[in-house]
Order: structure tokens, then sequence, then C-alpha cells
């Protein structure tokens, strides 16, 4: 079969490195196009790229302002609700429903802050999760509740799918919201190459422990986070790499963390009575005490 392979250059992005990385996807990205139309003997339609790319990018800033509204206290969404949200941006960003799904999450979460709607009632405690989780064993952020405590978001589903500005702390603006020109293919493309490159920030969480602990620290000041839960998955080694670094980062900042290990694709490697013992254990050191049962 065809195959054409894109190399996105992810790493560590220093402002040097940065314009070489979006000229290098540029031109990759319009071998791709040529390729693909001798390959399917179609042309390249601007206009339905163009509709994907806009799609695109409004969902990634729609998915941003959702997860800012998690600052509120008290939360009005939790992280095992927002893990069924988080995958759409990733699986279909270029559809026109999704976009107007996540406007209507986003003015929704909006209504529940401004009326003061707790995602958990009893909230006293809030916490951010890193990795992705066991997802055969969700029912341990029930567990956080019975304590009154919430886990607010974390740094892997808010990376995911959402385009943000990382120096100021807010959702990055769109290309057209820039300015970019978007009516040729020329433009499109380059528009399509500099907002990939600059707006993901998984690349710096894959390749740096230390960038990841100082992002940690940014957010869980802002989000008022009072604590960080880490799952050392064995099911994605790419973002597990550098866990133990970021922990020691994050406890050097002042925040405690609790790590515990797991397989997000292997149900059999997880131990659910030691992990919630552990959590028990960490939920008391935080001065928190059993609210139910």
């Amino acid at each position: 079969m065809p195959l054409y392979v894109l190399d996105l250059g992810l790493a560590d992005i220093t402002e040097k490195k940065t314009q070489r990385k979006i000229e290098y996807l540029t031109e990759q990205l319009f071998e791709c196009v040529e390729w693909l139309e001798q390959v399917t003997a179609k042309k390249f339609d601007e206009d339905r790229f163009r509709e994907a790319f806009i799609n695109t990018t409004q969902l990634g800033q729609l998915w941003a302002e959702i997860c800012c509204l998690n600052k509120a206290i008290p939360a009005p969404l939790d992280q095992k609700s927002m893990y069924s949200f988080f995958a759409f941006p990733l699986l279909a960003p270029h559809r026109k429903e999704t976009v107007e799904l996540y406007r209507e999450l986003r003015d929704e979460t909006k209504w529940r802050v401004e009326n003061k709607i707790a995602a958990v009632a009893t909230e006293r405690c809030r916490l951010f999760h890193d990795g992705q989780p066991p997802w055969g064993f969700l029912k341990i952020f029930r567990y956080l509740e019975k304590y009154g405590a919430v886990c607010a978001g974390g740094i892997y589903g808010f990376s995911l799918g959402a385009t943000w500005d990382w120096d100021k702390m807010e959702p990055a603006k769109t290309p057209i919201e820039k300015g970019a020109p978007l009516d040729t293919r020329d433009d499109l493309i380059k528009a399509y190459a500099e907002w990939y490159i600059k707006s993901y920030i998984a690349q710096n969480m894959l390749f740096s422990p230390l960038w990841k602990a100082e992002a940690y620290l940014k957010t869980m000041k802002d989000w008022h986070i009072d604590g960080l839960l880490v799952h050392l998955n064995r099911g994605c080694e790419g973002w597990a790499f550098g866990q133990l670094e970021m922990r020691l980062g994050v406890i050097k900042g002042g925040y405690p963390v609790l790590t515990y290990e797991g397989n997000m694709s292997d149900n059999r490697e997880f131990d659910e009575s030691q992990t919630l013992d552990r959590l028990e254990a960490f939920l008391q050191s935080l001065g928190l005490k059993k609210l139910t049962d």
C-alpha cells in the first residue's frame, strides 16, 4: 500500500528552534499534498481544508476555555467527567458538529460556574491527576469524593486537543484571530504548520520532565490545587517518561504528590486494594477525614 510518513519534529521547544520546526513541517506538508494528489488522483480541496482547519482551531480554543473554567471554586467539572470529552478534539476536531457540541459544553460549564454548581458538592480539597487513568478502574475518582476531594483535571487532559498560550496561561488565539491569511493553498499549509508546532504542547511533556514540572507548578497555582496524583502507567511509555523527575520538581515546588502503579491497557496490572489504601493514606495526610461510606 502507498505510504507517506510525516516527521513532526517534536522536541523541547525554544524560540530559536521553533521557526525551523515550522519550516520543516511546512516543507513536508507541501510534499505530502502533492503525493496524495498523485496517489489518489484527486485535487486538493482548499475550501474543505479551510473549513476543517478553522473548525479544528476553534475546537482547541473551546476545550482550553472549558479547562480554564475549572479554576472556579467549587469546580464545575471533575476529571472523570472530563475524560468523556477530551477525546473528541483528537478524533473529530474537523467536524462542525464537534465544535457545536463543545460550544454548548463551554456555555453550560459557564452557567455551572455562575450558579456555583459543583462537580463534588462537598468539595474541600482539589487535586490534579497526571497521565492516563487505569481505564478499567475509574471508580478511584469516586473514592476521592468520599473525602470531599475533587480531581479538577491535569496536564494530560488539558494538553490533548486544547490549544494554549502557556506564557499567559490562557486559551491560544486562533489563526483567524491573529490575522493569518487563509486564502490560498500556501497560506493554509503554512498556517497549519505554525499552529500545530506552537499549540501542540504535548511535545514538551513527552520530552522534558523539567518543563512538565514547571507547567504543573504554574497550573496548580492557577487552578487552586492542593496535591498531585501520578499514575505510573506501564501502558504508555511516552507519557510515563520522566514522571519521577517531574514528581521531584513538583515536590520541590511545595506540593504533595502520590504515585501509584498500573497499566491503562491491561487491567491485570492494577492492584485496586493497594491503590485505594495509598489514596486513603494520602488523603488523610492532607488532613481529610472520610465523609461517607
